[in-house]
């Protein structure tokens, strides 16, 4: 390792640990050029707590999920490494949330905290803290892509969290019986029902519709890596920093979502509109995909390399991507031959799909004519 880079640790929320450890090491695999980083779970930070304090082995320690799972006033006062929290709900818990990190959050050693939407901004604000900054979570889009051959099989999906009291939270009863009423099937993955981090994206690609009417979110990761994959999203217009940030298709035509209420016949009128509108429905993946580029994890390292900086005392310096337009038409439908190609730089075609350099995409073979000089072969 680098004995000048900084040494930064992750703790990831052991509670929350489909989440929470899978993208926190998306997160440090974007800033290792930068910091020397450890990922270490909930538990470890608690056992380890007291080497960690003599030693002082760390320049700065991240706290990726609640600040109170892992400290209590008493330890708190033995943690003399700067540090950084984050509160990633919304909501009516918003309050008891910040209510509960207050008295650590706002001690000498605390450079800030992290939230994901705007809701949670406001709130932090009117709670007194004066460090606070909006960031969402980003998605690995090289991981969950589209799979633009697949036919319409009216399979539902919804990825969540469901234990205690956050089934209701997730509005998983309505998702359900929208499913029973149109006849479709419904699949889910759970913290009781899980799927590997690397069996996720083929989960995503297996599926038609992505339903997750929350009553309370930050920013779902889940809706993230359905919009990455290409589905039409079904999300609560209120909630969430996908709420605060996207349109509704059936609004307008550059819409990423669709915004529906908790409930189930609100849900079914809105897939029947949307399945009744070929133009609409492929609108709206093309904007979720478009929405998710956007927001990679490599963008969003860049956010938190600007916290983390400015909690070490150093100058942030950022490197703007390269980008080229190319002037070329390409045609929409899909041929039998295709190709699954990683982009060599960023460019922008002529109709307005945009390729990201580094990102993986599958194309017909008369894309693949047009823009070969600015792709790589990975498979015909």
């Amino acid at each position: 390792m680098d004995n000048d880079k900084p040494k930064i640790l992750f703790v990831s929320d052991s509670g929350h640990d489909w989440v929470w450890s899978t993208t926190a090491k998306s997160l440090a695999y974007y800033l290792t050029p930068h910091y020397e980083i450890e990922v270490m779970k909930a538990e470890g930070f608690r056992e380890n707590f007291q080497e960690i304090c003599h030693t002082k082995a760390y320049d700065l320690i991240y706290f990726r999920g609640y600040a109170n799972c892992y400290l209590r006033k008493e330890s708190v006062d033995k943690l003399h490494i700067p540090w950084i929290s984050c509160v990633t709900t919304g909501g009516a818990r918003l309050d008891a949330k910040f209510n509960g990190v207050e008295h650590l959050a706002k001690t000498k050693y605390s450079k800030g905290i992290i939230v994901q939407n705007s809701l949670a901004l406001k709130t932090a604000y009117r709670n007194g803290y004066d460090v606070v900054d909006l960031i969402p979570n980003g998605c690995e889009i090289h991981e969950f892509y589209p799979d633009y051959n697949r036919k319409n099989q009216h399979i539902v999906g919804l990825a969540a969290n469901v234990s205690n009291n956050k089934a209701d939270l997730k509005g998983r009863q309505y998702v359900i019986e929208a499913c029973k009423k149109l006849g479709y099937e419904y699949r889910e993955v759970t913290n009781e029902l899980p799927l590997s981090a690397e069996s996720m994206p083929e989960w995503y690609r297996g599926l038609d519709y992505y339903i997750q009417p929350s009553s309370a979110e930050g920013c779902s990761a889940s809706v993230q890596e359905a919009m990455s994959s290409g589905l039409p999203v079904f999300i609560v217009s209120t909630v969430g920093y996908h709420g605060d940030q996207c349109h509704s298709v059936l609004d307008r035509s550059d819409g990423e979502v669709v915004f529906v209420e908790r409930d189930t016949d609100d849900i079914v009128n809105a897939i029947k509109i949307l399945e009744n509108n070929p133009y609409l429905m492929e609108k709206l993946k093309e904007n979720a995909r478009k929405f998710s580029i956007q927001h990679q994890w490599k963008f969003m390292a860049v956010k938190f390399k600007k916290v983390f900086d400015r909690a070490l005392n150093i100058k942030t310096v950022i490197d703007i991507p390269e980008e080229v337009e190319v002037e070329i038409e390409v045609e929409k439908q899909m041929t039998q031959a295709n190709y699954l190609v990683v982009a060599t730089k960023t460019f922008r075609t002529k109709n307005g799909k945009q390729f990201l350099k580094d990102t993986r995409h599958i194309i017909p073979d008369d894309m693949y004519q047009k823009i070969k000089k600015y792709c790589t072969v990975i498979e015909k």
